[in-house]
């Protein structure tokens, strides 16, 4: 995975989506993405050396908004599927 391939992501394109799809550093990228905005958005409202435990809040809320997109999206597809009572 590229920079051009990031960018190239980032303003919709297919060839370039499916290619950070199937990286398997794709989540990694992503996971320090969120833990850096943490960082920057916590660094100074908390003391982050006797709590450390406040950058890995965006992390965590990242994790449970996807868990529900993806079961909302899944059960839109059974839906239309038929295969959901």
């Amino acid at each position: 995975m590229s920079i051009s391939t990031v960018l190239r992501f980032l303003l919709g394109y297919r060839k370039a989506i499916v290619e950070v799809a199937y990286c398997p550093i794709a989540l990694l990228v992503g996971g320090l993405f969120v833990l850096s905005a943490g960082f920057a958005r916590e660094y100074d409202g908390e003391d982050l050396l006797s709590e450390p435990w406040y950058v890995g809040i965006p992390l965590l809320a990242s994790l449970v908004s996807s868990f529900i997109l993806h079961l909302v999206s899944s059960r839109k597809l059974l839906l239309r599927a038929g295969r959901l009572f």
